[in-house]
């Protein structure tokens, strides 16, 4: 493992990145990685149908190992630059994209440390996706120019998306991005280090908050009206993430037992029962007993928060369990933990609801969920929960349309990355 400044370099986004490039290994060197060269992707092509196959492949093919056979198609849209190391963010719809461009911001300002510094060669790119014409992506012109010195966000809706911007003071303020005018306006404009900003029910903002020059972060829920709660008792606090319960937001948190992760409940108050603030942790499973800020970075960086509108109820986070090795789910219930496919590093739910979609060494795969197994057990002894979809480590992100998957992957070029649209066609029992 590299390091840097004294700390654990983020190993699984740099591994993220160097899979996505092509590339076998990654090395942090002080200041930002240096990308890697891109491999070739291939998509299948627009409208035809595959079964989710078995064995190795170099393509989407026929085959099963189950009596449920699940059929996709799978478009290419296009390709998009990014800097190398930073995901792009998709809105939900999966219309838009938006990518960190030119050189990569440090670590220690992806992290929102003490010692981040202002990007001084790094841009914002955005894209659309799926539009008309042979070439499906098109990057967008904003009529209002982004300031320079921003930082991509964690988070994306219909209208806009998050970005950060590091201050020569050591604050650091957030803010949204309008698709398609570019216009920035500042939601959190602060004295404080303001920092991995996520949407919230009913226009509320969540982030993490620490006066300058401090270590440990404050959970803050910043409520439409502008009024704000806090939670500091506990530990320092990173990373949080909705999975579409809008009485529930998960957060890293680093303590003296090691880094955790937690559940909070969201109260809820006024005649409309309207987001209140934050209320207790209802939930806390610890991964780690090392008491490094850097893993609970690891455990959600490569998770991509939902918008919490409350469709899906007590979902369970889906998280990279650094002990396990692999995307792991965790119950808000009971607090249990189910792993996913060995090595996997990214990972989203099946419009089927059976399993996820992850990201591993040996390509894109689905993960049948237990209870899935369970139906099927009457076909095999000891049904194998891993089917191959595509030999390319793409990273899947659901999209609100139900049974499509934005794919997001390797490309013959370095410093971009190729997308795709994956759509579930049909089911046979």
């Amino acid at each position: 493992m590299a390091f840097m400044a004294g700390r654990a370099a983020p190993a699984l986004a740099c591994l993220l990145a160097a899979w996505l490039a092509g590339g076998p290994g990654c090395v942090v060197e002080k200041g930002s990685p240096a990308p890697r060269a891109g491999a070739a992707a291939r998509p299948a092509p627009a409208g035809e149908r595959y079964e989710l196959p078995e064995g190795p492949i170099a393509r989407p093919a026929r085959g099963s190992t189950l009596s449920t056979h699940v059929r996709v198609a799978v478009t290419p849209l296009g390709e998009i630059e990014y800097d190398g190391q930073t995901l792009p963010l998709t809105s939900p719809d999966g219309r838009f994209a938006a990518c960190q461009t030119g050189r990569s911001p440090t670590w220690e300002t992806l992290l929102a440390g003490p010692a981040a510094e202002v990007p001084g060669r790094s841009e914002l790119a955005i894209y659309t996706l799926g539009g008309a014409g042979g070439d499906r992506v098109r990057r967008v012109v904003p009529a209002e120019p982004l300031p320079p010195g921003l930082v991509l966000g964690r988070a994306a809706d219909d209208t806009g998306f998050l970005v950060e911007s590091p201050r020569p003071d050591g604050s650091r303020w957030i803010g949204r991005v309008n698709w398609l005018s570019g216009r920035l306006s500042w939601l959190a404009p602060s004295e404080d280090a303001c920092a991995h900003a996520v949407f919230g029910p009913e226009g509320s903002l969540v982030y993490t908050r620490r006066p300058v020059g401090a270590e440990g972060s404050d959970l803050v829920l910043r409520m439409a009206d502008g009024t704000e709660s806090a939670l500091a008792a506990g530990g320092s606090y990173a990373m949080p993430v909705w999975t579409g319960d809008p009485e529930l937001v998960y957060a890293a948190q680093t303590s003296a037992d090691g880094v955790a992760i937690v559940g909070v409940r969201v109260r809820r108050a006024g005649p409309a029962q309207e987001v209140g603030g934050l209320g207790q942790v209802v939930t806390r499973r610890v991964i780690a007993r090392a008491s490094d800020a850097v893993i609970g970075y690891q455990a959600l960086s490569p998770v991509y928060s939902a918008s919490a509108e409350g469709e899906r109820g007590l979902a369970p986070l889906v998280f990279f369990h650094p002990s396990m090795e692999r995307m792991a789910l965790l119950d808000p219930i009971s607090g249990r933990v189910t792993g996913l496919a060995p090595k996997s590093i990214s990972a989203a739910a099946g419009a089927d609801g059976r399993g996820y979609y992850c990201t591993t060494p040996r390509g894109l795969v689905y993960w049948a969920l237990p209870q899935a197994l369970e139906m099927w057990s009457d076909q095999r002894a000891q049904p194998d929960p891993e089917l191959r979809v595509l030999a390319e480590p793409y990273v899947p992100r659901t999209v609100r349309e139900k049974g499509r998957t934005l794919l997001i992957g390797p490309s013959r070029h370095a410093l971009r990355l190729t997308v795709a649209m994956m759509e579930l066609v049909g089911e046979e029992m």
